[in-house]
C-alpha cells in the first residue's frame, strides 16, 4: 500500500486509558474490499477497492477510544489525560474580551447576533482556566453555540474560540463531577510527541469525524483522526 513500509509499525493508542499496543507490519496480512460507495458494475477497477492491514480484533476493547498511527517511531506521549470538570459562574465572572480579540470559530455559525447569553462555567486544569459561554436561542432556549476561552496561570488568553455543530450533530454535555457512572467527555492534556497539549469533545457530529483535537495556543489549530463516517 502506497507510503507503508514493511518495516513500519502500527501503534494503537487508546488515548483515555493511556494503553499503547504496537504491530509490526512485516506481521500483519494485507486485503481489499470492495467499496459500498462504489456505483459502476463489475468488473471493478483498482478505485473500487479500499485496502487494509488485517488486525487481530481481540486487540481492541469495545469501548476504547483509539488513535491509529503507521510509521517508525512511536508518536504518541502516553502521559495520562485530565478530565474536565465544570462548576456554574456568574456572568460577571466570564473574561472580558477587549474590542480587538478575535474569536475564531471552528463552525460556520449563522445569524449569531440573534443569539442570546445563556449560562457560565469554569473548569481548572494543567495549570490553565477554561471558561464557557452558551449562546441560545430566545424562542427555546436551545443551545447553538459555546464560547471557549482558556487563560493561563498569569491569565494572558490563549485560546478564544467558538465551538457548534453541523446539521446532524450535537453539543456534549459538561460535566460537573467525576462519576463512574457517567461519561466524561471533555478532556485536556498532552497526547502527542513535541506538540502543545490539546482539548477535546464539545460536540458529536453525525457526518464527520470524532473528537476534533484542539490544541491549546493561539493560533488555534487541530488535528482530527482519519475515519470513514459515511452513512
Amino acid at each position: 500500500m502506497a507510503g507503508i513500509s514493511e518495516d513500519d509499525t502500527v501503534f494503537i493508542y487508546d488515548y483515555l486509558n493511556n494503553k499503547l499496543k504496537s504491530v509490526p507490519v512485516y506481521g500483519l496480512n494485507t486485503f481489499a474490499v470492495v467499496n459500498t460507495y462504489y456505483h459502476p458494475h463489475e468488473p471493478y477497477g483498482l478505485d473500487a477497492y479500499m485496502f487494509g492491514l488485517k488486525l487481530n480484533s481481540n486487540m481492541f476493547d469495545q469501548y476504547a477510544s483509539y488513535i491509529v498511527y503507521i510509521g517508525k517511531e512511536n508518536p504518541f506521549l502516553q502521559q495520562p489525560l485530565t478530565p474536565l470538570v465544570w462548576h456554574q459562574i456568574d456572568s460577571k465572572d466570564f473574561p472580558v474580551l477587549e474590542s480587538d480579540d478575535e474569536i475564531t470559530s471552528l463552525i460556520p455559525v449563522y445569524n449569531p447576533e440573534d443569539l442570546i447569553k445563556g449560562d457560565n462555567f469554569m473548569a481548572e486544569a494543567i495549570g490553565l482556566r477554561f471558561y464557557i459561554q452558551n449562546y441560545e436561542t430566545p424562542d427555546n432556549n436551545k443551545i447553538i453555540i459555546r464560547h471557549l476561552i482558556i487563560l493561563d496561570s498569569d491569565s494572558n488568553m490563549i485560546t478564544n474560540v467558538v465551538h457548534g455543530y453541523f446539521e446532524g450533530g450535537m453539543l456534549l454535555p459538561l460535566s460537573s463531577s467525576i462519576d463512574d457512572n457517567k461519561e466524561i467527555f471533555q478532556w485536556v492534556g498532552s497526547i502527542l510527541k513535541n506538540e502543545p497539549p490539546v482539548i477535546f469533545d464539545f460536540s458529536s457530529e453525525a457526518f464527520s469525524c470524532r473528537p476534533l483535537f484542539q490544541f491549546i495556543h493561539p493560533l488555534h489549530e487541530y488535528f482530527i483522526p482519519r475515519c470513514d463516517c459515511r452513512h
